[in-house]
């Protein structure tokens, strides 16, 4: 196995976060749409409410939303 087939599974992971997350990882604008509705997130046992993103992991098609 070369080194791109040992890379791939990485690269589709990282080529779709970024498409379907668009500019608002690299302009984290994304850290501003989570702040404006007050949210906590608790990572590795500490309470943050700034500096963090929510990205999308699955397709649009597959995504599912509350009323």
């Amino acid at each position: 196995m070369d080194f791109y087939h040992l890379c791939y599974p990485a690269y589709r992971i990282v080529r779709n976060l970024m498409k379907w997350n668009s500019g608002k990882l690299i302009d984290k604008s994304c850290t501003k749409n989570v702040a404006l509705e007050s949210s906590n997130v608790i990572f590795d046992g500490r309470r943050t409410s700034y500096g963090f993103c929510l990205v999308w992991i699955e397709p649009p098609e597959k995504r599912k939303f509350k009323d």
